[in-house]
């Protein structure tokens, strides 16, 4: 089961708090292996960072290099979608 923002139960009382029950969220989601708060569109530097190591051939070193080149030289369009792009320096 992956954890969706939408389907937060809020718990109130005895029972524990609306952090907690967002807490225990994300620590299921992660451990079947989802990551809450990433998506397809942005699914988080080092996911794209592996993948362009497999498939590239190179290490995942060299990979983070031509991540950062890519992001880099992005639009900004593509900033504005996903500000963390912001955050790569040089």
């Amino acid at each position: 089961m992956a954890f969706k923002p939408s389907e937060l139960v809020r718990k109130r009382g005895k029972e524990g708090s609306e952090e907690e029950e967002r807490t225990e969220s994300k620590r299921e989601a992660k451990r079947e292996g989802d990551n809450p708060g990433h998506s397809a569109a942005h699914p988080g530097f080092q996911a794209v960072q592996g993948k362009i190591a497999k498939e590239r051939g190179v290490s995942s070193e060299r990979a983070g290099a031509i991540l950062g080149a890519a992001t880099r030289r992005a639009s900004p369009a593509a900033k504005a979608a996903n500000p963390r792009l912001k955050r790569v320096k040089g």
